[in-house]
């Protein structure tokens, strides 16, 4: 991949996940964050961002979002004074799906699992994706992941789009399940 983002955006790879289904993935481009906490950056049908705001949720579901997946612990979500609205049943009301699958902590290890199930929502998903974490780190591994597992990237291809969001570590192995160190090797 092209180290110019300018140039790596303008690149477009169609490639078959482990279901047959293909999305189409584009090298991460940041886009304006306002509505988002940290950062957000559009991957072509997947947007991985840190925590949005309720106008945030409104606007993506009128521009053919179909799909929220929140990476976010309960107790992250339940602390009104960090998020100040029930994120769940407001992307409920507008009419999107709506999944969660915490991520941190001892309660909520980074696993094969947790793959598992944000690969069956990803292709569930009828349209735009909406991939979130609090600041877009948990979000990102879980991006980098996916396009290993699912999409036939190599480790090294996927943790460079994971870098153009928001990426400085390595719990994707924990979500693979397998240990890449040697293929990280410089």
């Amino acid at each position: 991949m092209p180290n110019a983002p300018a140039l790596a955006a303008l690149l477009t790879l169609a490639l078959a996940t482990t279901t047959g289904q293909a999305i189409e993935v584009h090298f991460p481009v940041e886009i304006d964050n306002d509505g988002f906490e940290g950062i957000a950056a559009d991957t072509g049908t997947t947007l991985v961002a840190g925590q949005p705001t309720e106008e945030a949720l409104r606007t993506l579901a009128s521009n053919g979002y179909s799909t929220v997946i929140n990476l976010r612990r309960p107790s992250e979500m339940d602390d009104r004074e960090k998020v100040s609205f029930d994120e769940a049943a407001l992307v409920e009301e507008l009419g999107l799906t709506y999944v969660n699958i915490p991520l941190g902590g001892d309660d909520h290890p980074y696993s094969p699992a947790a793959l598992g199930t944000f690969e069956q929502a990803m292709a569930q998903a009828e349209g735009k994706v909406l991939l979130h974490c609090r600041s877009a780190w948990r979000a990102s591994q879980m991006w980098a992941a996916y396009l290993v597992s699912a999409q036939g990237f190599e480790p090294a291809e996927a943790v460079d789009h994971a870098e153009a969001i928001n990426f400085d570590s390595v719990p994707m192995e924990d979500l693979l399940g397998r240990d890449l160190e040697l293929q990280f090797a410089e």
